[in-house]
């Protein structure tokens, strides 16, 4: 029988690929019988899959196979792999094909034994065989003999095979070799899979030291631009680290810092305003006891040099497997200047406040003034007619009486101011007939008016009733009556008074809720206003008048009445067409009293 050499010359066989299943060939295969998978087919081939073999050329392998084809002296040797769907050749000599359907597999029957040696001495004379295709066509092969490839774990997961064209049997030694063989073949792909394990593993741990320095370089960085001290203290009470700012706050450069115990007589602790502080609060004691963190603990320190800082302090424990504290970290803040910034700020804001107090009184006395002046330019218009006898039709008597009105809602006037500087309850509501009021203004603001002025009341029989405060509803109309004369800077048009009651629909811009309410009116026939001085005629001390004739207050205290009374105001007005400013007031039910 002819031996092969070592190289990879190879005996004149036909390596013609096999054909494709015909009709015939699946005819044929009733002449075979593949094997069926062992009992252990699953875990045998996740066995098979963990040695991740692929197909690039194995050295090792291809000297196995070349030394089983020239010890046992035949044409063919192949270290085959066995999977689900086919057998595979890591390694062949003497065969043309890579691999072949698992049914067509000699090996299928090898690794069913995983401790046994198959041998077929002759294909043609073995029933399983004799009608395998590629036993009948080329290669022709006419025998078999392989010896499975057994893990650790006992699972099969191929062979290391030889096969001739003639019948023949292997000797005792060729037998002996080839099983020795196998088992190098299988010791060296566990010595791959074990090196490739052993590569993943390094690698693992390599990007595991990588990440652990990045992230001791991130801590460092951290702890080196650090805002805060960062201390790390023993719980002995020896400081272990201090980072770079820790020399900025505790007073002390990192080298006098590290070694000392954290209460050092370097170090005087006192309370936030600089009083005592006892042992027991202070943040390190309360960390040991608790072994808990700490948050936002404030407490004075003073330097070696005498100066003095208030600092600001969290921490927290590092505990041991056991449970036990094994160091305690600070981050200290100093907060001297924080703090005396907001003293100082608390300081201006109650300077702010007293000088807004200041402001308002201002704004009241000149709001109060100008709605005195208002009811002063009556009583002195209707003293004026009394010393000079009176008029026809007006005796001297009812213009007295109209100087007492205007004296009483003065004295009102006074004590409102009064209750709104000293705190004193609000005003009392109570139900109001606003026609009484608008009645009286009326008689008050007639002797005052221009010659060519009219003063007309325009009202329902009767109107509705609200629940108001009558001395603020009286300067409410006054104001407005006094604003409507002013705008006919001719002299000469009329002044509309309106009183009616009016339903409002409700989920207006002006918040009013819907229903029934009492509309009161003041209309003039004067220069009108446009779009700019609507936006800001109630802005405190805006005005349209020359300085020394108005304060800018007479609208700004009409508003914060009306909203006062759960009320709105509306303005209509055209620059040379007049003004219409309407006051809409919840009206009271039909109760005889409402509040």
């Amino acid at each position: 029988m002819e031996t092969l050499p070592l190289d990879h010359d190879e005996p004149s066989i036909d390596h013609t690929p096999l054909a494709p299943d015909t009709d015939g060939a699946r005819r044929r295969r009733a002449l075979w019988t593949p094997a069926q998978p062992p009992a252990d087919e699953r875990a045998r081939l996740q066995a098979l899959w963990a040695y991740e073999i692929g197909p690039e050329p194995d050295p090792v392998l291809d000297e196995l196979t070349a030394l089983a084809a020239r010890l046992c002296e035949a044409p063919i040797s192949l270290v085959s792999l066995v999977d689900d769907a086919r057998q595979w050749f890591k390694s062949r000599r003497g065969l043309a094909v890579g691999e072949t359907h698992r049914d067509e597999a000699f090996c299928g029957y090898t690794i069913l034994a995983p401790g046994e040696f198959l041998e077929i001495a002759d294909t043609r004379a073995d029933p399983r065989f004799e009608g395998h295709p590629m036993v009948t066509r080329a290669p022709y092969i006419r025998y078999y003999a392989g010896v499975p490839l057994v893990t650790p774990t006992g699972h099969a997961i191929g062979t290391l095979c030889v096969l001739d064209t003639t019948p023949r049997r292997l000797t005792a030694l060729q037998r002996d070799l080839l099983q020795i063989l196998a088992r190098h073949a299988l010791q060296h792909l566990e010595l791959a899979r074990q090196a490739r394990s052993l590569a993943s593993l390094l690698a693992a741990e390599q990007r595991a030291a990588d990440a652990l320095r990045e992230k001791t370089a991130m801590l460092e960085a951290i702890m080196n631009t650090s805002v805060a001290a960062i201390v790390q203290v023993s719980p002995g009470g020896d400081i272990t680290y201090a980072n770079p700012r820790a020399e900025q706050i505790l007073g002390l450069t990192r080298d006098a810092i590290v070694g000392r115990t954290y209460d050092a007589p370097a170090w005087r602790h006192t309370a936030p305003d600089g009083g005592p502080w006892p042992a027991d609060a202070q943040p390190f004691a309360r960390i040991l006891a608790s072994r808990a963190p700490v948050w936002d603990v404030e407490h004075g320190i003073e330097w070696p040099d005498g100066r003095w800082r208030l600092l600001a302090i969290n921490g927290a424990p590092i505990l041991d497997d056991a449970g036990e504290v094994s160091s305690v970290v600070f981050s200290v803040s100093d907060i001297t200047e924080r703090r005396r910034s907001e003293e100082a700020r608390a300081r201006l804001e109650t300077e702010l406040r007293q000088a807004e107090k200041m402001q308002a009184l201002g704004r009241l006395a000149a709001g109060m003034t100008h709605d005195l002046n208002n009811l002063l330019t009556i009583i002195l218009g209707n003293v004026e007619l009394a010393r000079s006898g009176g008029t026809a039709g007006r005796p001297v008597e009812d213009m007295l009486n109209d100087v007492a009105t205007a004296a009483q809602r003065a004295r009102e006037l006074v004590a409102q101011v009064l209750t709104s500087t000293t705190r004193q309850p609000r005003a009392v509501h109570r139900r109001v007939d606003v026609r009484t009021i608008v009645d009286e203004v009326a008689r008050l603001m007639a002797p005052t008016l221009p010659a060519a002025i009219d003063l007309i009341v325009d009202a329902d029989e009767r109107p509705p009733a609200v629940s108001a405060a009558p001395a603020q509803l009286h300067q409410v109309l006054m104001n407005l009556c006094v604003n409507a004369v002013h705008a006919m800077a001719s002299g000469q048009g009329h002044v509309v008074i309106g009183l009616h009651g009016r339903d409002v629909d409700g989920g207006g811009a002006d918040g009013l809720a819907p229903g029934r309410h009492l509309s009161l009116s003041v209309s003039d026939t004067g220069i009108g206003m446009d779009a700019y001085v609507q936006d800001r005629i109630f802005d405190p001390f805006f005005s349209t008048r020359v300085p020394g004739e108005g304060s800018g207050l007479g609208l700004s205290v009409v508003q914060g009445i009306v909203k006062a009374h759960g009320g709105a105001i509306r303005v209509e007005s055209r620059v040379g067409r007049g003004t219409t400013i309407e006051v809409l007031l919840p009206a009271c039910a039909e109760e005889p009293e409402c509040s």
